[in-house]
């Protein structure tokens, strides 16, 4: 019960699992735990909470486990000095995200 909560919980901050292997993101999950229920696992891309970066709130951006307050910052800034973002490449671009976290949060990005 108490890794289910946690796997929900955390499913819920990030807005959906993209891949199998961010369960060993959630806090007590073990490699091993990860592989022995990995066949009970699905992951269905089709319900991703998209983050649209043109309309988000500073507040609720730095919500999200792979931006941190400064990172939010840093695209609220951005955003309001562009006014607005054109393509999700752009903050990899301009070096307001690296490419490790860039690559992380990319599949939840969205500009409509």
């Amino acid at each position: 019960k108490v890794y289910a909560r946690r796997i929900i919980a955390y499913r819920n901050l990030l807005g959906g699992y993209i891949n199998i292997t961010q369960l060993r993101e959630v806090y007590g999950i073990k490699p091993e735990l990860v592989g022995s229920i990995s066949s009970q696992i699905v992951i269905d891309s089709t319900r991703i909470r998209m983050i649209n970066i043109n309309l988000i709130s500073y507040e609720e951006l730095k919500k999200h486990p792979y931006i941190s307050e400064y990172q939010a910052k840093a695209i609220i800034y951005y955003r309001n000095k562009v006014g607005s973002i054109k393509n999700k490449n752009e903050l990899l671009k301009n070096k307001i995200l690296p490419f490790e976290e860039f690559k992380s949060i990319s599949s939840y990005l969205t500009v409509y």
